[in-house]
């Protein structure tokens, strides 16, 4: 069997520790002086995911 990627096993570690934030980011606005982080509930990861954002390492 295949190992998880890393962000599979953050986001199964999220939702282990359900109602905890997961903190988010990403190098380039999506806008001019937009965030580049955020913190996210783990049911919407994969959402933050789709739109260029990054689990924190």
């Amino acid at each position: 069997m295949v190992g998880l990627t890393k962000e599979q096993r953050a986001q199964r570690e999220a939702e282990k520790n359900a109602g905890d934030l997961v903190e988010m980011v990403r190098d380039i606005p999506e806008f001019p002086g937009g965030p580049l982080s955020a913190e996210v509930h783990p049911d919407e990861i994969d959402n933050w995911l789709a739109l260029d954002w990054r689990l924190e390492e």
